[in-house]
């Protein structure tokens, strides 16, 4: 981090995240706040609490951390290639257009699952009738329009269109549909997303994808639970062999099957089963050909992390000896009452009835355990 360069810490999103990372990985904290991090976009308390699109804050981050760190950081990982084009055989035109993606969108209503949907995204478009293609000539003509997908990112990011306009009702709308999505994506599937939507010229003058591609696994998804105008995000991360649900201040291992699970519910199902339904948001999986994620954590970042622990230490210390910290009064018939702090509640009994004889003036004193029901009249 550079002040010059990067601005006020404060409004540095990717050194708060740096150090939010920091926290997790480190601290002694139960839970770590992203005040810091919500903060540096801006937002106020009130806005933190609104519901935001997590999809949108994705893109959002990722741009400003490939803005700081420069040399195409981010872009290596996240970022793909796919290829806009328009066929008209009978003027004999073929022009496309390439361009970077970081993540995938895909619709939902009428696919049962993720490979459905993936198929379906790059499939062309017939411009006839009404719709024709007007060529450089001025002459209207039969045409195909589509994409395809040129290259794949190691880290594929797949935003699912949960949310919808419905203009009958005039506002917005949840899709919950169920839609399966599995674990692997294995690499028959991945040579036939990069062969989907390719037209003959693109075929001809290439050799094509093949089925070399390793393939991917899934490393997180992002679930929403509630309504379009409200609800609650919470995420799925793989941990190793295992699988960790990231939930507010609750963390807590789960099995796979609850991971594929959160795909969405019957269509048939009530409002209040929608409402409560998890529904995968945004899926991310990894090519088996990336490295696997490496995390070094910056010195001035934990430096602060250890300031924090400290804090944490001594805060839990004081809390600790005033639980276990005993006030007493000692009544004697031969004494005053007498006062005694020294005493706390995992004291020894010998330790407890040395402190009491020096408070009374005696060698020696025996103690026994109070009996409640001495109280009772």
């Amino acid at each position: 981090f550079e002040a010059a360069r990067n601005g006020a810490p404060d409004a540095c999103q990717p050194l708060q995240l740096q150090e939010l990372f920091a926290a997790l990985e480190l601290g002694d904290a139960a839970a770590v706040a992203t005040a810091g991090l919500t903060a540096s976009f801006g937002w106020t308390s009130a806005e933190a609490f609104e519901q935001q699109d997590v999809q949108e804050f994705c893109k959002v981050l990722l741009d400003r951390l490939e803005e700081v760190m420069g040399e195409g950081a981010v872009s290596r990982a996240f970022a793909g290639s796919s290829v806009s084009f328009v066929s008209c055989p009978e003027a004999r035109h073929f022009s496309e257009r390439e361009e970077s993606f970081a993540d995938i969108s895909l619709r939902l209503r009428g696919h049962a699952t993720l490979q459905e949907a993936l198929l379906a995204y790059n499939r062309a478009e017939q411009l006839t009738g009404a719709n024709q293609y007007k060529c450089e000539d001025g002459v209207l003509r039969d045409a195909v329009k589509g994409t395809y997908f040129k290259t794949l990112p190691p880290v594929l990011m797949l935003h699912l269109q949960r949310f919808d306009w419905d203009s009958d009702t005039n506002s917005r709308v949840k899709i919950c549909e169920r839609l399966a999505f599995p674990s692997e994506i294995l690499p028959p599937l991945v040579a036939a997303l990069l062969a989907a939507g390719r037209p003959p010229e693109t075929k001809k003058a290439e050799p094509g994808p093949t089925d070399t591609h390793p393939g991917y696994t899934l490393e997180a998804v992002l679930v929403h639970v509630g309504a379009a105008s409200a609800g609650h995000y919470f995420a799925y991360i793989r941990a190793g062999e295992k699988w960790a649900e990231f939930n507010d201040e609750v963390v807590s291992f789960v099995e796979e099957e609850k991971v594929l699970a959160a795909s969405g519910c019957d269509p048939t199902a009530g409002a209040v089963s929608k409402a409560k339904a998890p529904t995968a948001y945004l899926l991310f999986y990894r090519s088996r050909a990336a490295p696997a994620p490496a995390y070094t954590v910056a010195e001035a970042a934990a430096a602060k992390v250890r300031v924090l622990n400290e804090e944490i230490r001594v805060r839990k210390a004081a809390e600790d000896a005033r639980h276990n910290a005993l006030s007493l009064l000692i009544h004697s018939a031969f004494l005053p009452p007498t006062p005694l702090e020294s005493l706390g509640r995992l004291t020894p009994l010998s330790a407890a009835e040395s402190d009491v004889a020096r408070a009374v003036g005696r060698e020696a004193v025996r103690l026994r355990a109070w009996d409640a029901m001495c109280l009772v009249p």
